[in-house]
């Protein structure tokens, strides 16, 4: 195995939202512990329930996990673990971070996934609330485009 890649648990392995796998996360980083030692980066502090979910969907040779501090935002956690050796490159689903890896020196890659993305990512956020309808009518829109997927 070579570098170090860092992979956020959060937006890219896990939905931000139920809590299930996004199956083209899960493939992604089956391809990456194949060649990368990957760090799995956290949104909290607690790295037990974390690591217990990983090892449950079948994601156990991950080499760390990189919990995030009181004070920390993506980019210090990323900052930290540049310290503990070199970074081969960054996955995250937040534009934020991504852009933050890159002003670091860190080749980074944003994952999007339309059905697992906070809304305010997606370019066709809206950012006044919806009428109900609407959001019905975008609900059984969906559900028509995934019965044809």
């Amino acid at each position: 195995m070579t570098g170090l890649v860092a992979v956020s648990l959060e937006g890219v392995l896990r939905a931000e939202v139920g809590q299930s796998v996004i199956p083209e996360g899960f493939n992604l980083y089956q391809a990456l512990v194949t060649t990368y030692r990957v760090a799995v980066v956290l949104d909290d502090e607690d790295s037990e329930l974390a690591s217990l979910w990983l090892r449950k969907e079948g994601m156990r040779n991950f080499v760390l996990l990189h919990p995030r501090r009181r004070l920390d935002d993506r980019v210090g956690q990323y900052r930290r673990l540049m310290a503990l050796g070199p970074v081969e490159m960054v996955i995250d689903a937040s534009p934020a971070a991504v852009a933050g890896a890159m002003e670091l020196g860190l080749p980074a890659m944003l994952f999007g996934h339309p059905r697992t993305h906070r809304p305010e990512w997606r370019p066709d956020y809206e950012r006044a609330p919806r009428a109900w309808d609407t959001l019905v009518q975008q609900v059984e829109s969906q559900r028509a485009v995934d019965a044809t997927a």
